[in-house]
Formats: C-alpha cells, sequence, structure tokens
C-alpha cells in the first residue's frame, strides 16, 4: 500500500502536470510573453526543446517502444507548463522503457539483459531530475520495486510497471 501512495503522487504529478497542461489552456491564443510567470513555458517550440534536452541526456534501451524519437508531448494553445514539467515526462518514459527492458529480458530468461535493465531501474532515483521533484523519504518505492526484483522476483517491477507506464 505504501508504494502506491508514493507512486500516486509521482503518476498523479506527472499526470496532473500533463493534464494541466491543457487546463491551462482558457485561451486558444498564445499567452503575451509580459503575461508568463517566470519559471514557466508558454511556447511548443521551449517545451519540445527542454523534453529533447532531458532525453538526450537519458540512456533509453535500443529500440524500446518508449524511445519516441521525434514524438514531443504537446503544449495546448494558450497553455502554459512550470519549467520541468517536460523533462519530468522524459523521466518517467526513461522509468517504464527500463522497466519494461528488465521485465521482457526476465520474461526471456536472459539474466545478463535483465541485470543491466535492473541496474538502470535501480539508478531512477539517482537521476538528477528524481532527486530534485520525487518525494520518497522512507524509501517505499526501492522497498516494494527494486528490492524484490534483486531477489529475481519481478513482481513489483510488474506491478509498478502496469500502474505507471502501460500504454
Amino acid at each position: 500500500m505504501e508504494k502506491h501512495a508514493i507512486l500516486s503522487a509521482v503518476a498523479a504529478g506527472i499526470v496532473a502536470a500533463t493534464c494541466g497542461l491543457a487546463a491551462a489552456a482558457s485561451a486558444a491564443s498564445a499567452p503575451e510573453p509580459a503575461d508568463v510567470p517566470d519559471g514557466f513555458i508558454a511556447t511548443q517550440s521551449a517545451f519540445a526543446a527542454e523534453y529533447r534536452e532531458a532525453r538526450i541526456a537519458l540512456d533509453f534501451p535500443e529500440g524500446d517502444t518508449w524511445e519516441q524519437g521525434d514524438a514531443v508531448p504537446e503544449l495546448e494553445p494558450g497553455a502554459i507548463a512550470e519549467n520541468g514539467v517536460a523533462a519530468g515526462i522524459a523521466h518517467h518514459q526513461w522509468l517504464c522503457a527500463w522497466e519494461g527492458e528488465y521485465l521482457g529480458a526476465f520474461a526471456d530468461g536472459d539474466a545478463s539483459r535483465a541485470a543491466n535493465a535492473l541496474e538502470r531501474v535501480r539508478s531512477w532515483e539517482a537521476l538528477p531530475w528524481v532527486r530534485e521533484h520525487v518525494v520518497d523519504p522512507e524509501g517505499g518505492w526501492f522497498r516494494s520495486v527494486v528490492v524484490p526484483a534483486m531477489a529475481d522476483d519481478p513482481g513489483g517491477v510488474e506491478e509498478d510497471y502496469a500502474f505507471g507506464c502501460e500504454h
């Protein structure tokens, strides 16, 4: 139960931020630059740049379906997004990609590939964006997702992937 509360907070933050992009679009026209508060993005080009910059810095598994190349989340016309939202989407996709890689490797019986993928999943909390934006002071995500996987039990990763990643 603890894991789901923590993951809910993480997922809710990403989903709320993504949904908030559309909700913040109260008019069809883009906000005037003077109307955009510091720390916010008001153009698709700036949103896309933040997203691409974050994706370039992350090592996605080769050929994974989460590696979407030029696909960039849309900033709705007239919407603004807080700095970091697009990077957050990229980081969430990265975690999903590596969890999917781990589950695929585990199902295939490829211990080396599974160990490599699990090492990436395990490192998620150490990523600078995650350290700055995700709060899990009691380590519930690590205990319920990573620790079982380290003992060859994919159940926690399966639950986490089903909860936050299935697309």
